[in-house]
């Protein structure tokens, strides 16, 4: 981030707690401190230092980071330049689901301020392998003998063929029994020999984020995996 584009977002940050300031964003709360923590952060990325914030409960936390962030990223992309994506880490996965939503709330706000005009950010929440149907084990499950009212309901998701359906959350009516036995399970379960290896939407997904400039909602667990994996 130059020096240009850190004074049009400081001035758009500005702008932005202003109209928070004097009611004219009602959806939003005014918190002087939030504002502080938002500029810390944006100080943070020109400087390229790290910021560690202790903030108390009241303070608006997510919003304080997700604002400048969301400004800097709009800002990159307007001027031609580089708009490398950012990385969120949270503690649970209800918590990733949380912050999307803040971000997407966040995004009408700010066009309602007319400040800037977003029409979408590219958001992906990341998740564990866990948290992924693994092919091989649903279809291995599906031609089982065994007998179990979830087959047809897993049978139904799988054949709708998006790749959005292949998350725990889309399962959410079928037993936690039967969800681990159609997991991806690396325990029980060669993936780098698997057949099904080019097919799998854990994978094409890992590797969809990794080439393009997303903005990833992940959580602690996963930040801490992929960052071994790269260092060993």
């Amino acid at each position: 981030m130059n020096l240009i584009i850190y004074n049009e977002v400081f001035e758009l940050v500005q702008k932005f707690y202003d109209l928070i300031e004097y009611g004219k964003l009602p959806d939003l709360k005014y918190r002087n401190e939030q504002r502080t923590f938002s500029y810390k952060v944006l100080d943070s990325m020109y400087n390229k230092d790290i910021l560690i914030q202790e903030a108390g409960v009241g303070t608006g936390k997510t919003m304080a980071y997700l604002i400048p962030l969301v400004f800097t990223y709009v800002v990159l992309k307007k001027h031609g330049e580089k708009a490398i994506g950012f990385v969120i880490s949270t503690s649970t996965i209800a918590l990733q689901e949380q912050i999307k939503k803040d971000l997407e709330n966040l995004i009408k706000i700010i066009n309602k301020s007319r400040l800037l005009e977003i029409d979408q950010l590219p958001v992906e929440i990341a998740k564990g392998y866990n948290n992924y149907v693994c092919i091989r084990r649903a279809n291995s499950y599906i031609k089982s003998p065994e007998k179990s009212k979830d087959k047809s309901k897993v049978v139904k998701i799988l054949n709708g063929k998006d790749p959005s359906k292949y998350d725990k959350s889309c399962y959410g009516a079928i037993s936690g029994d039967t969800w681990n036995k159609i997991n991806i399970n690396v325990q029980n379960l060669n993936c780098r020999s698997c057949n099904c290896r080019s097919e799998c939407l854990y994978k094409i997904n890992k590797n969809r984020l990794a080439k393009n400039m997303f903005i990833v909602i992940t959580n602690h667990d996963m930040l801490v995996s992929s960052a071994k994996r790269q260092m060993s």
